[in-house]
């Protein structure tokens, strides 16, 4: 479903200086896990961003999620799922970069000067900048199955006026990370790119109800699917 009739692949805005530097929102969905409320306080200190919007993804009325502040919006999903929180915020935020983060991310004290640093380094072609996700205690908890700083959507920053011309996050996909992979192989067929910044953030062992392990199947069966819904698309239109 598209959030706004707006013509996938138009050319995303030009990039920023430090004089100028983007308009940011940060995104948190949330079942209601533990570190959400340091999570929450990381954010509001020092220099918070443009908007801060907490998803609630739980189901039904489960009381307040977080204290309340005027800093922070709160808005429910309905508890439809990672893909559908997403979109909730994305529709929730104004911010010309709007970052998800998971809700059991662990950001370093430099991490909001680094994030606007790798915003203006940005290409405009880049449709997203995805942090270097390390584990937050290395000699327990390996960042990757390698050893080496994993790439996941733990912390990853998208361009609204791409994110919005690929029409959001597929919420067909039942369980999270596969919306992310999705997104982007779009994002690519439209001529977008995938950027790696500098910044870092970190996670723990915490298991999420989201995370989804490792599988070498997985993209290829993103790949199919993408394949047999464009070919449903085409029969549909004759």
């Amino acid at each position: 479903m598209s959030l706004l009739s707006v013509r996938p692949g138009a050319p995303a805005p030009a990039r920023t200086s430090s004089r100028n530097a983007p308009s940011v929102s940060v995104v948190v969905p949330t079942t209601g896990g533990e570190r959400l409320p340091a999570l929450v306080r990381a954010l509001s200190d020092d220099r918070p961003p443009h908007e801060l919007v907490v998803v609630d993804d739980r189901v039904g009325d489960a009381g307040p999620l977080i204290d309340g502040t005027a800093d922070i919006r709160v808005v429910s999903s309905g508890g439809r799922g990672a893909a559908a929180a997403r979109n909730v915020g994305l529709r929730a935020t104004s911010g010309e970069w709007v970052v998800f983060l998971d809700d059991h991310a662990v950001l370093t004290s430099t991490w909001y000067d680094d994030l606007l640093l790798d915003l203006e380094r940005a290409h405009r072609r880049h449709v997203a900048v995805h942090a270097r996700i390390e584990a937050s205690d290395p000699e327990t908890r390996p960042a990757s199955p390698t050893g080496r700083p994993a790439s996941t959507p733990t912390d990853v920053a998208y361009r609204r006026l791409a994110l919005v011309c690929l029409g959001g996050f597929e919420e067909r996909f039942p369980r999270a990370g596969r919306e992310d992979v999705d997104v982007v192989l779009r994002a690519m067929r439209a001529g977008w790119r995938l950027a790696q910044g500098a910044r870092v953030s970190l996670r723990d062992s915490v298991p999420d109800v989201w995370q989804v392990p490792e599988a070498p199947g997985v993209l290829q069966q993103l790949r199919s699917h993408i394949a047999g819904r464009a070919r449903r698309e085409a029969l549909s239109r004759g």
